[in-house]
């Protein structure tokens, strides 16, 4: 699978003033929030109303997005409640529009509530009772999308988990320190002896796809006790396997954790309480985390080489690379005992 053109848009603050107010007669200030192919901006108004005004990559075609709009559109339908943005219209009723950069290119653009929170990232301690939560926000978002269908669904993306042994092994050669690249060639062998020959068996669905730590905001948050969740940026939406969700979550949240096993053993009691999980999803669950954190780490790495003065794709490469050192002694038939534990099950 090859990656994307970049053609990253690059409007000023002042030009998205402008587009704005055109587009949904809207007066606002505004500031621009970190992203990675897209652009966003957030927007307050005099009458201190809150959005995110989004601009695609020019190579996004308007299917996608239109899929993303009916995913959510479908969760706020669905009898799950969960806190996720909503679209706004623009004086002329449209979901998506078309604006042009000064060289012509054209870019499509939304406006979507903004939504008030910490990300999960900048919370310091992550109790049981949190992590837990956690675990059955993430068990909600997947039975909201629970019989959702749409024709964009299947489609070749570079961070589907499903093909994440082709997309690590065709940008390994990215990552030049050797006793990294062994590292992550350790996790795909591990990934094509117990991941692919039972891959097919586990039950598929459309998922949000990128529950990363900086995607996720807490609120309420008491004493780290009492707390609620919503979710951001659909642009990862895929159809794929269910237990996905679950591992694409729990990769990031059990970055610096002293015990992983642990903090993964606390989302998947929680997800269970809300989507019970099958013993095949507990068997194959701790490769396919590890399988995101070497997509993660080797895509950062290759997108470095592209984009060398990109700060935002180093984020979480950092901490995957300490997580992967962590789990590398971990043992994936105890890691499958400990979260049939966690779900009441005989080990």
């Amino acid at each position: 699978m090859s990656e994307p053109v970049n053609k990253r848009p690059n409007f000023s603050s002042e030009e998205v003033i402008r587009i704005v107010e055109k587009l949904y007669g809207i007066s606002a200030v505004i500031n621009e929030l970190p992203a990675e192919v897209d652009q966003n901006f957030y927007i307050k108004t005099n009458d201190e109303k809150e959005f995110v005004f989004k601009i695609s990559n020019a190579t996004e075609e308007r299917s996608v997005l239109k899929f993303q709009n009916a995913a959510l559109h479908h969760i706020a339908n669905s009898d799950v409640e969960i806190q996720i943005p909503q679209l706004i219209l623009t004086s002329s009723g449209d979901e998506i529009s078309v604006i042009t950069d000064t060289n012509g290119t054209k870019h499509l653009v939304r406006l979507i509530t903004y939504l008030p929170g910490t990300e999960l990232a900048k919370v310091k301690l992550h109790s049981t009772d949190l992590l837990r939560e956690y675990g059955k926000f993430i068990g909600k978002l997947t039975k909201s999308l629970e019989g959702f269908c749409h024709p964009s669904s299947k489609r070749e993306y570079v961070w589907d988990l499903s093909k994440a042994n082709i997309t690590i092994r065709q940008y390994i050669d990215s990552i030049k320190q050797p006793e990294k690249q062994d590292l992550v060639k350790y996790f795909v062998d591990m990934i094509e002896e117990l991941v692919l020959p039972k891959q097919e068996k586990l039950r598929s669905s459309i998922i949000h796809g990128d529950a990363n730590d900086y995607n996720v905001l807490v609120k309420d948050l008491r004493l780290n006790e009492s707390c609620s969740f919503s979710i951001l940026d659909f642009g990862d939406l895929i159809y794929g396997k269910t237990i996905f969700e679950l591992a694409i979550a729990a990769a990031y949240v059990i970055g610096e954790k002293s015990d992983p096993l642990s903090t993964i053993a606390e989302l998947v009691t929680g997800y269970n309480d809300v989507f019970p999980l099958t013993g095949l999803e507990l068997e194959l669950l701790f490769p396919l985390i590890a399988a995101r954190l070497c997509t993660s780490v080797t895509l950062s790495s290759h997108r470095s080489d592209q984009i060398p003065d990109n700060e935002y794709l180093q984020i979480s490469a950092i901490t995957a690379w300490e997580t992967l050192n962590r789990i590398r002694n971990i043992h994936p038939q105890f890691a499958m005992n400990t979260f049939r534990k966690a779900c009441g099950l005989d080990s």
